[in-house]
């Protein structure tokens, strides 16, 4: 489990999170998936999905992703502004991978915008490095994105010495 302040605990996503989650989505993208996006992850038997909350239970973050084989697809990241800059987005990524390393994944995989530097510094800290840019990947801006990839075998030092 990621280590986490102690006023925050990172649980597993529950219907009744969707309605905050939507809040930090339109704020965190500037394309924002609608709700019936979220709620079909429900079924989703792939799927790992976390939200972060803090002390009096208020959903501050939430991370997305799938195991595809033995690939974790890491599909949308997010922080509430008022709780960024907090490892809250490492830490809900750090657990993510463990949970599905556990489950033998060798690589992990992400899209993100080419201008979120900040996201990009957080992805490579933790050892993912970009691979390729898919031309136009964010159709309603026409935006490029990265798609980054941590090779887990490469980079396990990283994992053991947490």
């Amino acid at each position: 489990m990621a280590q986490l302040a102690s006023k925050y605990t990172i649980v597993e996503l529950v219907p009744e999170d969707i309605d905050a989650i939507l809040e930090i989505e339109k704020v965190a993208f500037k394309s924002p998936w609608p709700k019936e996006v979220f709620e079909m992850e429900f079924q989703n038997k792939r799927a790992y999905n976390i939200v972060c909350v803090d002390n009096t239970g208020r959903l501050v973050g939430y991370c997305l992703s799938w195991l595809i084989y033995d690939e974790i697809h890491i599909l949308k990241v997010a922080v509430h502004d008022d709780s960024q800059n907090q490892g809250l987005g490492r830490s809900m990524i750090e657990d993510t991978l463990d949970y599905f390393i556990a489950k033998g994944a060798n690589h992990a995989i992400l899209e993100v915008r080419l201008d979120n530097h900040s996201a990009i510094g957080l992805y490579e800290k933790l050892g993912f490095e970009g691979i390729r840019i898919r031309k136009n990947y964010y159709k309603e801006t026409n935006e490029d994105a990265l798609v980054m990839m941590l090779d887990i075998e490469s980079k396990s030092e990283l994992w053991q010495s947490k």
